[in-house]
């Protein structure tokens, strides 16, 4: 089911004749829906699954605007969704109606607890500029980790979701996806909004953890935000290091702060392994850098190291690698290898 406004499908099928265009999903499946102890029902791989394979794509059951714009109040919009789920199939209309509802009676009606518990972001689409939020089918299933092993994403020329792995994942070992909008929060942090906006404490590995242990965890996360942050000021550090002659300083002669870019961004590197975490917004910046910082000094190993993860994760959040296959099959082809030359400083 697809809400749209202002002729949006009309300027829809104008952009891609024949919307929504056909699809495929991966077959054998990958995954099965399956009772999870504690959890509910969850996703479980079928198969040892590639960092950056497609584990599914599925076309939802609903498509909507977040706010559906109308005259009356919250319960009235409710009633609206309502009477466009009782035009779905019947089998589609249970599909729907069989998904978690976190919410209680806090809602004024079961669909509207089911849809908030389950919606995804989707779009974006012409002539709307506001969020849209989506249903998805098996997709709705899987559930929460701070270490998620997958990436949700929505294509909008198929208005399909499809889960990408961000690491390999082994044949039975379940498939998850973050419910937060910082999963770098800290853990009493992430433990009070998953309370909050879906009724459980979470027991992913991450936060199974105590003592000194959380409190590490804890503390890389809160690296990593502020990595976050400074990503331009560490770019422009970066051409600084190079500039200088790309000097690698022993390190029990620095204090943390006075670390060169290079080995920042090798730190951070190390701690998005360790969490199991690469923050989206940080982990491409990073291996960038690490990949040309690699290639000036002329360590053909490392460059297809952090080449193939980009090149994993890029093909995870996008489809597509970026070219960094490229760079990892031929590191002596990048414009940044030997890039000093006589001039860097060993």
């Amino acid at each position: 089911m697809f809400v749209s406004y202002n002729n949006m499908q009309e300027d829809l099928c104008a952009l891609y004749p024949g919307w929504p265009l056909s699809f495929s999903t991966p077959s054998p499946p990958m995954h099965q829906v399956t009772p999870i102890g504690g959890t509910g029902l969850g996703l479980v791989a079928t198969r040892d699954i590639a960092a950056g394979e497609t584990i599914v794509r599925e076309r939802p059951y609903i498509v909507q605007p977040a706010y559906i714009m109308g005259s009356g109040g919250a319960e009235d919009i409710y009633r609206t969704l309502e009477g466009f789920v009782s035009l779905m199939k019947p089998e589609n209309r249970r599909g729907v109606y069989a998904l978690r509802n976190s919410k209680g009676s806090a809602l004024p009606t079961e669909l509207a607890g089911i849809v908030d518990t389950n919606s995804q972001e989707a779009g974006p689409f012409p002539n709307y500029a506001a969020q849209y939020t989506g249903v998805a089918r098996d997709i709705s299933r899987a559930n929460h980790s701070c270490n998620p092993n997958t990436h949700p994403a929505f294509d909008t020329p198929t208005l399909t979701y499809s889960l990408h792995a961000l690491r390999p994942i082994r044949a039975g070992e379940e498939i998850t996806i973050t419910y937060l909008g910082n999963t770098l929060d800290q853990h009493h942090e992430r433990q009070q909004e998953l309370r909050e906006l879906y009724g459980f404490t979470c027991t992913c590995k991450i936060c199974r953890l105590t003592g000194p242990e959380r409190r590490q965890s804890d503390m890389a996360r809160f690296a990593l935000q502020l990595h976050r942050q400074k990503i331009a000021e560490h770019d422009a550090r970066f051409a600084k290091w190079v500039l200088g002659g790309a000097e690698l300083l022993p390190l029990d002669t620095l204090e943390p702060h006075d670390f060169d870019i290079f080995t920042l961004d090798t730190t951070s590197w190390s701690i998005m392994e360790s969490e199991e975490y690469c923050e989206p917004s940080l982990w491409e910046p990073v291996l960038a850098r690490l990949v040309k910082g690699c290639s000036v000094l002329e360590d053909e190993k490392e460059v297809r190291f952090y080449a193939t993860k980009a090149a994993e994760l890029r093909t995870a959040y996008t489809g597509s690698d970026g070219g960094w296959r490229a760079v990892a099959e031929n590191p002596r082809q990048t414009d940044w290898w030997a890039k000093l030359g006589d001039k860097r400083k060993k």
